[in-house]
């Protein structure tokens, strides 16, 4: 597992009120390159997540300013693998870079309570690259999505707004002329 997460997870999640916003969660950079002799794996997964954190919902009269909080928006990051020459079996190979938004809490104990706004969640770029040797996989999946944050509490009040969610770029590319070879 090769990880290079981004996460604003908070203090209080799982709380229903005032914990506030939620930050941002932005994915790091990954890069794999094989250009000469041989990789065996049963399971090979390199993510670049980025996942925004949680924001409860406010309370009427707890605070000076009764507006919903905001959850954060998560990020992909970029994921990438170079095939130049060597060999490579992986049973099952994941590339991802995905971004997800942050939960956002619903009403806590009353009616009146404010709930949350969930966060926008934005996939990253996920990139192989097979220039020369070969790859065999049983199980080949390029991903990045993005997935707008939800709600995570059953049997609240209120309903708090689902956030946004924007899919990435996913690339396999395959130059003209290149020796390489891609079984899956």
């Amino acid at each position: 597992f090769v990880q290079a997460r981004g996460s604003a997870s908070s203090v209080g999640e799982g709380t229903f009120l005032d914990i506030g916003n939620g930050g941002a969660g932005t994915g790091g950079d990954i890069d794999i390159s094989l250009a000469g002799g041989s990789l065996t794996a049963d399971i090979l997964r390199a993510s670049a997540d980025g996942e925004g954190g949680y924001a409860g919902a406010n309370c009427i009269g707890c605070n000076a300013d009764d507006i919903p909080y905001v959850a954060g928006d998560g990020f992909g990051g970029r994921t990438s693998l170079t095939l130049s020459g060597g060999t490579a079996s992986i049973d099952l190979l994941t590339l991802a870079a995905d971004g997800l938004g942050g939960y956002a809490g619903q009403g806590g104990g009353a009616p009146e309570d404010i709930p949350a706004v969930a966060g926008d969640g934005t996939g990253g770029t996920v990139t192989l690259i097979a220039q020369a040797g070969g790859l065999t996989s049983q199980l080949l999946t390029l991903r990045a999505d993005g997935e707008g944050g939800g709600k995570p509490f059953r049997g609240q009040f209120g309903s708090g707004t689902g956030g946004q969610g924007s899919g990435g770029t996913a690339r396999l590319v395959m130059n003209a002329g290149g020796s390489a070879a891609i079984t899956a």
